[in-house]
C-alpha cells in the first residue's frame, strides 16, 4: 500500500506559498529557535499548523476516497479528529469507527 508522508505535502505547499501569506505554514523556517519554546508551547504550533495544512489533506485523502486507491498518510501533521467535510466523505465511502478510522484499520503507530 502507498505511504503519503505529510511532510511532503507541507514542503510542496511552503513552496507555493510565501511566510507573509501563510505564515503558521512558515512558522517552524521562520522561527529558528522555536525548539527551545516549552513543550507545550510547541505542541500548540504544531497543531496550529497541522490546521493550516488540513485543506490540502484533505484533497489528498478525499481524492484517494474517490479513486478508491488505498494510501496510509503519515506524519505528526495528522490530526485525530476529521473535519465535518472530510468525516462526511469519509462515511461515505467507509463506516468511521469514533476516532475516525474505518474498523479493523485502527491506527496503530506503525507502518
Amino acid at each position: 500500500m502507498p505511504i503519503v508522508e505529510v511532510d511532503d505535502l507541507v514542503v510542496a505547499v511552503q513552496r507555493m506559498t510565501a511566510p507573509d501569506r501563510q505564515p503558521m505554514l512558515h512558522y517552524w523556517d521562520t522561527h529558528p529557535d522555536a525548539g527551545n519554546l516549552p513543550v507545550s508551547r510547541i505542541a500548540e504550533l504544531q497543531i496550529a499548523v497541522a490546521e493550516v495544512l488540513r485543506p490540502a489533506l484533505d484533497a489528498v485523502i478525499g481524492n484517494h476516497l474517490e479513486t478508491e486507491t488505498p494510501v496510509v498518510a503519515e506524519d505528526d501533521h495528522l490530526l485525530r479528529e476529521p473535519d465535518k467535510g472530510e468525516q462526511r466523505t469519509r462515511r461515505r465511502s467507509a463506516p468511521a469507527t469514533a476516532t475516525g478510522w474505518p474498523p479493523g484499520q485502527a491506527n496503530t503507530g506503525s507502518r
